[in-house]
Formats: structure tokens, C-alpha cells, sequence
């Protein structure tokens, strides 16, 4: 039975200055990128995000709140067009930590094995080895932060769980 084609998720894990990102080291060309992958049947991007982030990344984000910031129609996928969300989890610093001082190893449902490290926001741009398509995301979605900063003063450093920036498209 074909899979249905629902969208993907990529959520920006961050914690001041540091995000979090994870590669497949088995994989030809083991490029990093933001926390994500395909939303199963049934689930919210929201939902798809929590599983992700814990399968990739050993990561509860069960008690975040997501900020849904941005669409991105896609008109190339396995399965035909499909909308990637992605979206922002602000997290405290001890969910992190281990991120912060090492590489945390995991295995998906599917087998795949995934390394997972918090780096620092400003050099993650510059990577070479960080996946093109994320870094236009993560650019995007740096502009409607400032955006969204300049009219609703956030919180600074990490010390939330997370904050609603703005909502558009679709309402998950």
C-alpha cells in the first residue's frame, strides 16, 4: 500500500547561542542538518517533531510548545509535491547538555543510525557540511525571529521552554 504523503517537519532545536542539529554517519554524503523527516499518517507537524527529535537526537520535546513559523512548498519529493514545515522548539540548557559536550548516538524505527551535537548558531551557517536546503530554512526563519523580536519582545537566553512567535498557512 502506497504511503500517504503528508509533508515533512524540520524543527530548530535552540538554546541561546547553541542548536541543535543530527546527520546519518552511515550515509555516502553525512550532511548536518535541523532535527526532522516525513509526518506518518495521522500525526500533527507537532507530533512528528516530538518523534523525530526523540529518535534522532534522543530528545523529549513532549512538554515544548511549537511556534509553526513557516511553510515551504516543495515541489520535488519521493512521492510528488509536499509541504516541509518547519518549525521552533526553545529548550532549556540541561536538555541539551549532553548535545553541548559530545555526540549522541541513536537508532531510528527504521534502523537508521543518527549522531546528534548542539553547535554554536553563528557558525552553523558557514558549514560546508550543513545541508543547503536547511541553512535557506534556517535563514528564513532567522529573519521572521528579528521580525517577530521587534514587535513582541521574547525572553532572552534559554530559559524557556519555548514561545509562539507567529502562525501561518495552515493551523496545526
Amino acid at each position: 500500500m502506497p504511503h500517504a504523503n503528508n509533508g515533512a517537519v524540520a524543527v530548530h532545536i535552540r538554546c541561546g547561542e547553541y542548536c541543535v542539529l543530527t546527520r546519518q554517519p552511515e550515509r555516502r554524503d553525512p550532511l548536518w542538518k535541523m532535527v526532522g523527516g516525513e509526518i506518518e499518517d495521522g500525526e500533527t507537524p507537532q507530533e512528528a517533531a516530538i518523534r523525530e527529535a526523540l529518535e534522532e537526537a534522543d530528545l523529549d520535546l513532549s512538554h515544548a510548545r511549537f511556534s509553526e513559523v513557516m511553510e515551504f512548498p516543495q515541489i520535488r519529493g519521493p512521492r510528488g509535491p509536499y509541504v516541509q514545515y518547519v518549525l521552533e522548539a526553545v529548550v532549556k540548557p540541561e536538555l541539551i547538555e549532553r548535545h553541548r559536550t559530545g555526540l549522541v548516538d541513536t537508532t531510528d524505527a527504521e534502523g537508521q543510525k543518527h549522531e546528534s551535537t548542539a553547535f554554536r548558531l553563528e557558525s552553523v551557517l558557514g558549514m560546508k557540511d550543513f545541508m543547503p536546503k536547511h541553512a535557506n530554512f534556517l535563514r528564513a526563519l532567522s529573519r521572521e525571529v528579528h521580525a517577530a523580536l521587534a514587535i513582541a519582545p521574547q525572553p532572552s537566553g534559554c530559559g524557556g521552554l519555548s514561545f509562539t512567535l507567529c502562525r501561518r498557512g495552515v493551523d496545526i
